[in-house]
């Protein structure tokens, strides 16, 4: 058997890293999760746990916590690194990094078995598909496998590694997934060039049976009886109708607590909003993105229009059926009235809580090229030029992007209480504040409290140490770590 570390910063459940992990455990190999936010000393306790290897997760905007991380751990322990995760798929050119000897693109769950497999038999390693390996100053990039279309033929996400950490191990709400894929193509996601990478390797939309995922939730209810809320991590949890009402029926007559899942305007019939709140179905988050339905369409190549925004929003309110949903500000050549229409159309839709982040123009993605097309980035832009933090600023070059980030702090405020709407628009030209950073901060709590289940003394320890790390420390903090 082979000994593997799984190693990231921050406290968050990876549930492709917890499949994984459920996936090398059934073939007898060692696997640990060490965060480095739960440790007081990382490098020993890796040290202690002797890997035969060091793996990371890693998401564009961490790639340079992995490798400064990756970088001490090899100098100690000399152990090869792997990376896997959508920073490697889109961006492999990270593996010319000294730290980083293999990346793994795509789904890792048999490249990583098959890795584990040929260290364990001190076999070759080189030709393993879906990994690029570095060695003796070569790169062996090799294509990636067929998709694992029978996603029931995997094992259930094991979670065991993830809960010897407190705070995640009392966490009331249980992460599940039921599909694989998005049918979308957006221009600012990436699941368009992932689509690409898994062309003529099988089928790329994919869904386990209705009763695996029950199956799944039965065991973890049991295992964690604490547990009150189901979250499912889809892309969009309700594409398939006829496989959503199988589940529903399954899911109210076998699970006892409310679930939580995406959704999407067009999809959501009066029929289905009313399923989905009698079957167990607490809350969904839809997209809106921006307010003004031309740049929707044209710009963000979503295909939804306000009045189908507006009819899910009453089918909702109408079943009672909670709901929030996801906004950018910043967008190329939008303007600040245009950021007004998108608070406008939350309003009236009457959103408990409207969530908006300042848009990031991922390179690689169509947006970021049509941004270089308007040279509000630069030519050479990258994914080293992206802002370290994309709710704080922006990498867009037009003159009202400052008024724009401001306005993104305000955003929940003047959804919730539009009249104020003339006096922020003098307010977001001034420089930013501690004050500004803690009041963006507050619609974060409150999806915290409100939807994260915490008890009350959670509560309160969370409202006051945000205070002091925002207000008084001048830290900004968004999530605690």
């Amino acid at each position: 058997m082979a000994r593997i570390a799984f190693i990231n910063e921050d406290l968050f459940f990876r549930l492709g890293v917890a499949l994984i992990i459920a996936l090398l455990k059934k073939h007898n190999h060692v696997c640990e999760v060490f965060l480095e936010r739960g440790e007081r000393d990382l490098l020993k306790k890796v040290e202690e746990f002797s890997p035969d290897i060091l793996a990371f997760s890693c998401t564009s905007g961490e790639h340079n916590w992995v490798i400064e991380t990756a970088k001490k751990l090899k100098k100690r322990l000399k152990i090869p690194v792997l990376l896997g995760g959508p920073h490697p798929t889109f961006f492999p050119e990270i593996i010319k990094d000294p730290g980083i000897d293999m990346i793994c693109i795509g789904e890792g769950e048999y490249a990583t078995l098959d890795l584990l497999d040929r260290i364990d038999k001190k076999k070759d390693i080189t030709k393993i598909k879906n990994l690029w390996i570095k060695k003796d100053k070569k790169i062996y990039k090799n294509e990636v496998r067929i998709v694992v279309e029978d996603l029931d033929s995997l094992p259930f996400v094991d979670r065991v590694c993830y809960s010897k950490y407190k705070a995640m191990g009392e966490d009331p709400v249980l992460h599940v997934y039921s599909t694989r894929g998005c049918p979308f193509k957006c221009s600012y996601c990436y699941n368009a060039k992932k689509r690409e990478i898994y062309k003529g390797k099988g089928i790329y939309l994919r869904q386990r049976t209705p009763e695996n995922v029950i199956e799944e939730i039965k065991v973890l209810t049991k295992k964690y009886p604490k547990a009150n809320a189901v979250r499912f991590d889809d892309d969009l949890f309700i594409y398939n109708k006829s496989w959503l009402y199988k589940f529903l029926d399954l899911y109210k007559d076998e699970i006892n607590i409310p679930f939580i899942c995406s959704a999407r305007a067009n999809f959501l019939t009066e029929e289905m909003v009313r399923n989905l709140k009698e079957k167990g179905c607490d809350r969904v988050s839809i997209g809106v993105e921006c307010g003004n339905e031309e740049m929707r369409i044209s710009l963000l190549k979503k295909e939804i229009t306000n009045k189908q925004l507006l009819d899910a929003a009453r089918y909702c309110h109408k079943y009672n059926l909670r709901m929030t949903t996801y906004n950018m500000i910043g967008l190329p050549g939008e303007t600040v009235e245009n950021a007004i229409e998108s608070i406008n159309l939350n309003y009236e839709m009457n959103i408990e809580l409207a969530w908006a982040s300042i848009f990031q123009p991922y390179p690689g993605t169509k947006l970021a090229d049509y941004s270089k097309e308007k040279k509000l980035i630069d030519e050479d832009y990258n994914v080293e030029s992206m802002t370290s933090y994309y709710h704080l600023t922006s990498v867009l070059k037009q003159k009202n992007i400052k008024q724009l980030c401001n306005l993104h702090m305000f955003f929940w405020f003047a959804v919730k209480y539009p009249i104020f709407i003339p006096i922020i628009k003098h307010i977001i030209k001034l420089p930013p504040s501690r004050f500004h950073h803690f009041f963006f901060t507050i619609p974060t709590l409150q999806r915290r409290i409100k939807y994260g289940n915490l008890g009350f003394s959670t509560s309160v320890r969370l409202i006051l140490r945000r205070i002091w790390q925002n207000l008084f420390l001048g830290q900004f903090v968004l999530e605690d770590k």
